[in-house]
């Protein structure tokens, strides 16, 4: 599972949004995504956290993806700070 947090600089959420929307569509359509969804803050709301799940054979090989490049080239210059990536495993209990 991969979380990635991201928060647009001030009045920049709707144009992350939107960039977001074509990596996410992309994203859903490979081999080996379970999920992948992205949630807006409701204490921030230029704070976006970015949950997906990947079958742990392609996971890697999907945070290198040219899609996800130019996601982050995309954005750059509309975010405050690098996108924060973190990296689970987890056993599904029920």
């Amino acid at each position: 599972m991969i979380t990635g947090t991201i928060t647009a600089k001030h009045g920049h959420k709707n144009i992350l949004i939107e960039k977001s929307q074509y990596l996410i569509e992309y994203a859903r359509l490979k081999p080996g995504c379970v999920s992948y969804h992205v949630y807006r803050s409701t204490e921030n709301k230029d704070f976006l956290l970015r949950v997906d799940h990947w079958n742990t054979e392609v996971l890697e090989v999907n945070m290198q993806t040219e899609h996800f490049n130019v996601f982050c080239v995309a954005i750059e210059d509309i975010i405050i700070e690098k996108i924060g990536t973190g990296i689970y495993s987890a056993d599904k209990m029920l």
